[in-house]
């Protein structure tokens, strides 16, 4: 035990900090339009893509994030809770399948809130639709459902009406989106997309400049970005009209975390407006839109549409007009079934039982989103629209067969619900699969097959279903037979329903039809017809069989197909199509019909530009030639004649030509295309007649206007043709057409495809793409669509239709228009079999929904019939024509329905069972929500901060100064009530193996100060579960000592986690300080891997990949159950590692919960249904519940001693080399660790001062620098210098308080107070390069040079002393006057070198002079205290003034040299430049020692599959070692003096090594330069340094914990674990502090150093350090950077030169113990030095020049270091002086060990003695005591 009294010699004066930190600002917001200025109205927005990459459900609920951290969940949670905050904001939202499904989900309390935001004008619902619909694939039908469905949502639950249309991302725009979907609209172009202005995007992961307005921010900013936002908005002012300019301030997926949004906006309103020259303001385009009607501007007109569209040269979007046509087809066909559907609903009635069109219209209506029936999605998206129309379409089905049957069973009249008649639908008829129609028919079995009309007028249709019998008879609802046709089924057909049917439905049709049977069909307005089609009796009439020919009998050179007035002429020597014929308005016209194919451009170097699913570029026309002769079947009947053509083995087309009907239909089917060439293709085909339509032709926009085209020419400007065939292609709806002045061919379509007219008389239309490149817009896939079967995958093949006619001139409009709508709104088939005759008659035959007498024109559709939900019937009526010709229609045309409400099942609000706590006899989960936010790694302090809230102090600190009282009160009350903890505590969670124990104590003391201040707790956990391993010191003194119950960790060796999981011994408990044992223990746990969620897929943040709990029934991806048992599976696992009931998932990892409702939400449902399962506990926990509910088990635990160093996450991979990395920032925080320790002490004995310096920001800047990717090297460079910037201006303040309370301990006035010395101390922090101003004067002037040695140890000490000087004739004398023993000795060449460098690098300035010599003498310093040295010129040098002996020996002059005159002596074989004998004639000690130098080569695994890793900053990984070996001898350069002998070594042109020794010491000093180490040989490396001996140390040796407690080291050896060796030399490195030794049988081997760096003993009898790092390649640890360090001095850069010193002894077995403790102390804390210039020589006799803060009797043993003295409160403390002692030991848990003894505690130190103030240490205690001297003062001491 030591005992010590403590007494003080103390003058404080206690007042204010005077400390500028960050604070509330309240930002005005409330801007607004200003009159005269230019005015930039800020619309915050998120654009939300309604499926793209992701599909709906995944982009709501955040699923499948390894595509894209998307989430629109958080998107509206997070704006809300933003809007609440301030209610200046605004925000619009656009997306309503997004919102509704949102909004369905919340309370009614939050209803009520946004509803207020809605009448408020906060939030602003614009557009409106379900989605933003795309503007060129749909037809305006679409777009009008869409809408609508979006508009009644929002005026049902919001009583608003929408006033702006927002298509900002659809590719083009068209001109029925603006008129139809519009008005005559005032229309605006974004000056550049839909993005903010560049550098104004504030998403977490965007690169924007925030505005930092903390004054303390390095990257403080304000000015500069009020100039940015200014130039940019008068920027945006120049190109727009009035002086309102539009930001966007949002793009894709924005605003998940809004406040990073509107923080930012705030401050630019607020300071913008400040500055004043423009005006910022919160706004909508609403707002926009009125300043814009205000200014009472005259604005430009446009008219048509903006297609197509280009986004660069070569760069047309056009191709996505024909991007996936199968998809448009399936599209366009539910759209015009959802038609009929709806009005079936209406004549039935809804139904609160029955099936309803809602899913139907839901899924319609997103799929008209811009990336949905545009193509542009990626496959799986593609394929879930698809599902949702499916799942729609199957539900409308039910629908419609419902509605139908009660329409036709004749008790409708009565309106029952339950109908009897089973009717079918055949949705995939077009390719022949109709199960009903194919039933064999007897003769007492019928089909009934029933034909409804959506439309408002009779059609006269052919209708054809396949049948498998030849012998059929059609009759009509009046009994009477019909004609009918047998055509047979086509090879081409039978193959698509083969392997479709299987490849849609999963299974093979089972039968196979023969025949498509055709009948004519007459069905009434909004109605429906019967037919019957019954078996043929044997004698009777029955449907006609089709004549088949080909080509091969027809003799006429003509064939002609087409039995009424039209007629097509075929020429029978090529098989191609001649002419086109109508006898009955006289048109004849020759036409030819081709196929070509456009190869897809795959980009090159300088354009790289390819086609894909958006960008049609060609790279060449190819026409597609038949070989030979086109073969023809021609196939006849008296109701259609077919012509077959088999264009190549993947085109085939029928041409169809009906009876009465004066066009032709035809049905193409293509694919797959072929792309074994590696050639993506776009097939189109060309209908090429003789007309002369002079490059104009005419396309539809969405189905409804007609818009003329002009090739190579654009109305609002002059066209630079770069790609004349996709800059003409058009978006075709409907149809194209074109005209001469005689006729016009007009070509209408099934589903949306792209076209043009490339040459006169010719139409194109591109039907199906098939590309093998991605054309870079977003999408990242090419489209390449494909359908698996059972013996493979092959592209996709489709099917489809488009017409032709010829007309007179101005004729051939009433045909598009009808013909068009008949398209779209096909006739609705239903089928069933009925036994027996007698179905007419008891059945409703024949309905209309109009009044028999009267049918609407056929230039007017009934777009919409609907009965709504709230009883209410919408009716849309369309006219076709675009000439007025419009007839009204009376309103007893409806038959009157019975409204009925409809059962929706739809998402809900669900509140989730979160209240679980811990249930007893079952596994708990204990699910700890954190984030691990590194203070500084890839980006510094302050970004990593500006961007998030975070909870380690040093960002929680600066964040809680931000916030506004009302803010910290809420937050007090989270920590009151457990549901906010503070673990850890300190500023950060600082390294273990690189730091030293009074760092670690300091930072975490700072932190908790903090947290026991504002919220008066002490945290009681220790979380270190990022750090490279694990010291002793953190255990018991960061640990127990500090008052923590349990400490919890994430990285310890991969081989010993391996054994602890087997064993279930990851949590122990840890006994790391053999001197105080079980009395400083502690329970602490490894995580089972790293410190992140548990294998399964349990990561929420938005752009996580794992799978979301979806619960909703109506997803496709619903998974609960899925999910629970990958709970309860992941549970279990770590359940079998764990002992206990108890587990702790870690639920977060780096960075998280920058969107932390994406984490709390699905935490949330998973502790409600997990709950529910019932096989597992889930609950929100902390690690204190968790360390509460392992003791309470009453379990025994495994010991653990030691340390966990090194550590290894795999094999070869040892994270050992960030023990040396970046060496001169570990020396540069170690001096300003000893230099804070000084001041500390020295504001103490002045007082703390509310005007003056203080330690404060120092403080702040070392407890950073403590961080586990800082001091350890593991940052990126340019946090490496944000770090040393930190600490320098933190020096730089404490550097004015040094000198300001030396200044005051000197004057004479000091004990009476001191504000304003007079004396002004200059300090020298380049000392070590001999770089001191205030000591080079020239004193020859005679100027004395004044010198304050301050001593911050507890006893006294006598030392040399250092400083450079210019003079060679000085005397030194001390404080009494005499002259001292001094010595001049010459300044080495490599001094000299780094001084001018590294001064010019460091200062930005050359030094002035050179000194000459380093002038050294003794000094003698009391504890806590001063001495004065005064330094002279004299023109004959003192009388105790040696000038240095310098000897330069070479080999062959002696063979040894002796230096050193004490008991210590070096003799140096002069023959053996490495080899040195070690003499002290004291202890009789002597030891041959070897010197020498050595590098690893640094590994490359660069291509090394097996095994690729890199040495970097985090790993040591050598390839080979290598000696350094001096080019010839070296050269030993002796200096010799009385105070110090040196023996300089040049090692080679990089290295120089000066080994001393001081007179009165009996150790070696050694300072090495090392730099720049080469690597022009690009090998990387790592250099060290061996001190070899002869003594046989049995692989053993010992290295330090934090400077603290040394830790037995045996060499390929772990206590823990049998260790499998495969790094040699990295496997047994360790982290070094304060020092190494070894030791034998006789004598004890130690090495001190001057900073933490890496060491080992690779040898017996050897130390090895290492000293410096220079490596070429990054090791994949997440830094991404080489350890590459450099210096530039003037444009030249060069590696980073080091400077250090380490220090050995050689002492007799047993003492080397005291040398290691007391000079480790030294080197921690060296003499302070203060300079000033006295005039005259008065100095010794004005000022005080000794000093102590002890008094004169007494001084501390050299075993006790005072660690801490600064002003503070009373009594004995925890570690971290946050609570008191004797409350810490009642709480401390006492935790059981297995295979323990009971037994009692080593003993402590007890109690102060209260009258004599002694105090007693055990060894290795170290106590904190808070003592209060009076009222006023107060002082913490570590001792």
């Amino acid at each position: 035990m030591a005992i010590i009294a403590l007494y003080y010699y103390l003058t404080i004066y206690l007042a204010g900090i005077f400390c500028v930190e960050s604070q509330y600002i309240d930002y005005n917001t409330t801007g607004r339009i200003v009159a005269g200025k230019v005015n930039v109205h800020l619309v915050p927005h998120s654009h939300d893509d309604v499926g793209w990459l992701k599909t709906v459900d995944q982009y709501y609920f955040g699923g499948n994030n390894s595509i894209r951290g998307a989430c629109v969940q958080n998107v509206l949670d997070s704006v809300m809770s933003a809007l609440f905050e301030d209610k200046n904001r605004k925000f619009i939202y656009v997306e309503m399948a997004f919102f509704q499904r949102w909004w369905r989900q919340q309370s009614e309390a939050m209803k009520a809130k946004v509803k207020e935001l809605v009448n408020s004008g906060q939030l602003e619902f614009i557009n409106g639709g379900m989605c933003m619909h795309d503007e060129a694939t749909p037809h305006y039908i679409d777009l009008i459902d869409q809408t609508t469905l979006g508009h009644q949502f929002i005026k049902d639950e919001f009583g608003q009406l929408p006033r702006v249309g927002w298509q900002i991302d659809p590719f083009g725009h068209s001109s029925v989106q603006a008129y139809l979907l519009g008005a005559e609209i005032f229309t605006g172009i974004f000056p550049r997309h839909y993005d903010p202005p560049d550098g104004f995007t504030f998403e977490i992961n965007d690169v924007s400049p925030p505005i930092q307005d903390d004054i303390l921010l390095f990257d403080y900013n304000v000015q500069e970005r009020v100039n940015d936002f200014v130039a940019a908005a008068l920027a945006q002012a120049n190109v727009t009209r009035t002086n309102h300019v539009m930001w966007l301030m949002g793009t894709d997926f924005r605003y998940q975390y809004a406040n990073s949004w509107f923080r930012q906006m705030d401050k630019f309103i607020h300071y913008v407006n400040k500055d004043g020259r423009v005006n910022a303001l919160y706004s909508t385009p609403s707002i926009y839109t009125d300043a814009k009607y205000a200014a009472d501007e005259q604005w430009p007109l446009k008219t048509e549409d903006f297609f197509p569209y280009a986004d660069h040269p070569n760069a047309y979007w056009t191709g996505y007009f024909t991007s996936r046509p199968a998809f448009k087809g399936y599209v366009r066909m539910l759209s015009g079934y959802y038609l009929a559907a709806r009005q079936l609903e209406f004549f039935k009635g809804r139904s609160t039982a029955g099936p309803n069109t809602n899913k139907l219209a839901d899924a319609l209506a997103i799929a008209q989103h811009h990336d949905a029936v545009s193509g542009t999605e990626r496959q799986h998206v593609a394929s879930d629209y698809a599902l949702r129309l499916s799942i729609g379409y199957m539900e409308a089905e039910r629908l419609v067969a419902s509605s139908l049957a009660f329409l036709a069973e004749s008790g409708s009249s009565i309106r029952q619900e339950n109908t009897v008649t089973n009717f079918q639908q055949c949705p995939l008829l077009n390719i022949s699969y109709c199960p009903p129609s194919e039933a064999i028919l007897s003769d007492k079995k019928s089909l009934v097959v029933v034909v409804y009309n959506p439309l408002g007028w009779k059609r006269e249709e052919v209708i054809r279903i396949p049948v498998s019998s030849e012998k059929v008879v059609v009759q009509d609802s009046s009994g009477r037979e019909i004609e009918s046709q047998l055509l047979p089924i086509s090879n081409t057909t039978f193959n698509m329903r083969n392997k479709y049917v299987k490849a849609y439905l999963g299974k093979f049709p089972r039968e196979t039809p023969r025949y498509w049977l055709a009948f004519s069909a007459s069905i009434p307005p909004l109605g429906f017809s019967t037919f019957m089609v019954s078996g043929a009796r044997q004698t009777g009439p029955s449907s006609t069989i089709s004549l088949v020919h080909t080509l091969e009998e027809v003799t006429n050179k003509t064939i002609e197909v087409g039995q009424g007035s039209l007629k097509l002429l075929y020429s029978s020597d090529e098989g191609k199509l001649t002419h086109y014929v109508n006898t009955r308005s006289l048109v004849t016209t020759a036409v030819e019909q081709s196929y070509g194919y456009y190869s897809g451009n795959d980009g090159t170097d300088k354009d790289p530009q390819a086609s894909g699913a958006y960008v049609f570029r060609p790279n060449g026309t190819f026409p597609i030639k038949s070989e030979n002769q086109v073969p023809l079947t021609f196939v006849r009947g008296p109701l259609l004649d077919e012509v077959r053509q088999q264009i190549n083995p993947w085109i085939s087309q029928i041409t169809r030509i009906y009876k009465g009907k004066e066009h032709a239909e035809v049905e193409f089917t293509i694919g797959p295309i072929p792309v074994d060439d590696g050639i993506g293709k776009e097939i189109t085909t060309q209908i090429t007649t003789t007309m002369k339509t002079n490059n104009t032709f005419y396309t539809d926009s969405n189905g409804r206007d007609f818009i003329k085209r002009i090739r190579d020419f654009r109305t609002d400007w002059d066209l630079e043709v770069n790609q004349p065939v996709a800059g003409n292609y058009y978006p075709i709806n409907l149809g194209i057409y074109m005209q001469d002045n005689s006729s016009e061919l007009s070509v209408l379509v099934d589903r949306s495809v792209g076209g043009s007219s490339l040459v006169d008389g010719q139409i194109e239309l591109m039907l199906h793409r098939r590309l093998l490149h991605d054309d870079s817009r977003g999408v990242g896939e090419v489209l390449n669509e494909t359908v698996c079967f059972l013996n493979g995958c092959e592209g996709l093949t489709i099917q489809g239709k488009y017409f032709v006619r010829i007309d007179h001139l101005g004729e051939g409009a009433k045909w598009r228009r009808t013909v068009g709508q008949e398209i779209y709104s096909p006739v609705l088939l239903a089928f069933t079999e009925q036994d027996g005759s007698n179905w007419m008659n008891s059945h409703i035959s024949t309905f209309s929904g109009m009044d028999p007498s009267y049918s609407l024109p056929d230039n007017v559709a009934v777009i919409t019939l609907q009965e709504l939900e709230n009883g209410k019937v919408l009716l849309r009526l369309a006219h076709l024509y675009e000439s007025p010709d419009f007839n009204l229609i009376p309103d007893e045309c409806f038959h009157p329905f019975v409204n009925r409400f409809l059962l929706l099942l739809e998402s809900k609000y669900m509140v989730y069972n979160t209240s679980q706590g811990i249930a007893p006899g079952k596994l708990n989960v204990h699910l700890v929500a954190h984030t691990h936010d590194d203070v500084g790694w890839l980006k510094t302090v302050d970004q990593y901060y500006v961007g998030s809230n975070n909870s380690i102090q040093a960002f929680f600190q600066r964040w809680w100064r931000d916030q506004s009282e009302a803010m910290q009160q809420i937050v007090k009350q989270l920590v009151s009530s457990g549901q906010l903890e503070f673990i850890n505590g300190g500023m950060c969670m600082h390294d273990e193996a690189v730091t030293h124990y009074i760092d670690m104590i300091d930072q975490t003391t700072l932190g908790h100060g903090f947290i026991k201040k504002e919220f008066g707790v002490t945290p009681r956990i220790g979380w270190q579960i990022d750090p490279f391993g694990h010291s002793a010191v953190q255990a018991y003194l960061l640990g127990a000592e500090v008052g923590f119950d349990s400490l919890f960790f994430g990285r310890i060796d991969y081989q010993d986690r391996a054994k602890r999981k087997s064993e279930k011994s990851l949590e122990v408990v840890w006994q790391g300080s053999s001197s105080l044992g079980s009395s400083a223990q502690i329970f602490a746990g490894a995580f089972p891997q790293n410190y992140e969620p548990p294998p399964g897929g349990f990561y929420f943040e938005v752009n996580d990949p794992y799978p979301i709990v979806q619960d909703d029934i109506n997803l496709f991806d619903y998974n609960v159950p899925d999910r629970v048992n990958d709970f309860v599976a992941a549970a279990i696992a770590q359940a079998n590692i764990t002992r206990t009931n108890h587990i702790m998932w870690t639920m977060g990892t780096d960075f998280k919960y920058q969107y932390s409702e994406t984490w709390f939400r699905e935490m949330d449902k998973l502790i409600h249904y997990v709950n529910m399962d019932g096989r597992v506990n889930a609950l929100y926990s902390t690690p204190s519940i968790y360390t509460d509910a392992k003791h309470a088990t009453n379990e025994s635990w495994p010991a653990k001693t030691g340390d966990f160093f090194p550590y290894a996450d795999r094999a070869n991979a040892y994270w050992t080399g960030y023990f040396t990395s970046r060496p001169a920032l570990k020396r540069y925080v170690r001096m300003m660790s000893g230099y804070y320790l000084a001041a500390r002490q020295l504001e103490f004995f002045k007082g703390r001062s509310n005007t003056g310096p203080n330690t404060e920001s120092l403080a702040d800047a070392l407890a950073i620098a403590q961080h586990h990717d800082a001091v350890t090297g593991t940052e990126k460079q340019h946090v490496a210098n944000d770090y040393a910037k930190r600490l320098s201006i933190g020096y730089t303040e404490a550097e004015k308080l040094v000198a300001s309370s030396l200044a005051c301990l000197a004057e004479s006035t000091s004990h009476n107070g001191c504000q304003s010395p007079a004396i002004k101390f200059q300090q020298c922090p380049l000392l070590n390069i001999s770089y001191c101003p205030a000591s080079e004067i020239n004193q020859s002037h005679g100027k004395n040079l004044v010198v304050v040695v301050y001593n911050s140890l507890g006893w006294k000490r006598d030392d040399v002393i250092q400083i450079p000087v210019i003079n060679d004739d000085v005397v030194v004398h001390d404080s009494e006057g005499r002259e001292v023993e001094s010595q001049l000795i010459p300044l080495a060449d490599v001094y000299v070198a780094l001084r001018n460098s590294y001064v010019q690098a460091y200062l930005g300035k050359p030094p002035m002079d050179t000194p000459k010599y380093w002038l050294a003498f003794m000094v003698s310093v009391p504890p806590f205290g001063f001495n004065t040295y005064k330094i002279s010129g004299s023109k004959s040098g003192g009388a105790h003034l040696t000038k240095s002996s310098a000897y330069t020996f070479q080999r062959s002059e002696q063979s040894t040299i002796e230096v050193g005159r004490g008991n210590l002596k070096l003799a140096f074989l002069a023959d053996e430049s490495k080899h040195t004998n070690y003499i002290n004639s004291r202890s009789s000690v002597e030891e041959l020692v070897e010197r020498s130098f050595s590098f690893y080569a640094g590994y490359n695994g660069t291509g090394n599959d097996k095994d690729p890793q890199n040495a970097g900053a985090y790993i040591f990984r050598p390839n080979g070692t290598f000696l350094i070996k001096p080019e010839g001898q070296i050269p030993l350069t002796i200096m010799r003096g009385p105070i110090v002998e040196e023996a300089h070594q040049q090692i080679n042109q990089w290295i120089y090594q000066i080994t001393r020794l001081y007179k009165g010491k009996e150790h070696v000093e050694v300072e090495f330069f090392v730099g720049p180490i080469p690597i022009d040989d690009g090998i990387g490396k790592e250099v060290a340094t061996q001190i070899t001996t002869t003594m046989g140390t049995n692989k053993t040796f010992y290295t330090d914990s934090n400077g603290r407690d040394f830790i037995k080291r045996i060499r390929d050896y772990r206590t823990d674990w049998d260790l499998e060796v495969n790094q040699p030399a990295a496997g047994n490195f360790y982290p070094i502090n304060l020092g190494i030794y070894t030791k034998d049988d006789k004598k004890e081997f130690s090495v001190l150093v001057d900073r933490a760096l890496g060491g080992s003993s690779l040898a017996d009898g050897q130390i090895e350090l290492m000293l410096h790092r220079r490596l070429l390649l990054d090791d994949s640890r997440g830094v991404a950077e080489a350890l590459n360090e450099t210096v530039c001095v003037l444009d030249q850069c060069k590696g980073l030169i080091i400077q250090g010193k380490y220090y050995f002894r050689i002492d007799p077995l047993g003492e080397g113990a005291n040398w290691r403790r007391t000079f480790g102390q030294e080197i921690y804390s060296p003499l302070l030095l203060a300079f000033a210039e006295e005039d005259g020589d008065n100095w010794l006799n004005s000022h005080v020049t000794t000093f102590s803060g002890i008094d004169s009797s007494y001084s501390l043993p050299d075993t006790v270091a005072v660690i801490t003295l600064q002003i503070h409160k009373v009594t004995e403390m925890s570690l971290s002086a946050n609570q008191e002692r004797t409350e810490l030991e009642k709480k401390r848990l006492v935790w059981k060990v297995e295979g323990s003894v009971i037994q009692e505690p080593l003993p402590r130190g007890g109690p102060v003695d209260p009258a004599k103030l002694v105090v007693e240490l055990a060894p290795m205690e170290i106590r904190t005591f808070l003592i209060d001297f009076d009222q006023k003062s107060h002082l913490v001491y570590d001792v």
